[in-house]
């Protein structure tokens, strides 16, 4: 499952980003409808996660980013239990602390660091006070 909606969200974002002399309109709205889909998913953590640990194409990564830090704000009515809100901001910072130089677009567009910050909030615990020395290893 996780394999083919990587596979979809690789072909989506190669249309999207390619020449317009070569993607047709159609194949290119067809291309942001795959994607917006990808980013509504009710529950995207794992295959975010997924997508993140396998994928080479860093709009791909970009996208997965994006979506657990839209994903885990209550607003959007996708909430974590306090254990998957664990589980994901350690897997956010094991992911930005070991790729950190292969990352470096991540940090710079989609930083998975800002989700971290946004879970505790999520959480009403407040803010985290060690946020400011984190996000400077993304710099």
């Amino acid at each position: 499952m996780a394999d083919h909606v990587m596979h979809e969200l690789e072909q989506a974002s190669q249309a999207v980003l390619a020449a317009p002399n070569i993607v047709t309109p159609e194949q290119r709205q067809a291309a942001e409808r795959v994607i917006l889909d990808f980013r509504k998913r009710k529950l995207p953590y794992s295959i975010c996660r997924y997508i993140l640990e396998t994928s080479k194409n860093d709009y791909c990564m970009f996208q997965s980013a994006t979506t657990i830090k839209e994903g885990i704000k209550p607003e959007n009515g996708r909430l974590l239990s306090c254990r998957g809100c664990g589980v994901t901001r350690s897997f956010l910072l094991g992911y930005t602390l070991q790729r950190i130089s292969a990352s470096r677009v991540m940090c710079e567009r989609a930083d998975p660091l800002q989700t971290v910050a946004v879970i505790p909030q999520t959480l009403h615990l407040g803010t985290p006070r060690a946020l400011p020395a984190v996000t400077a290893l993304c710099r």
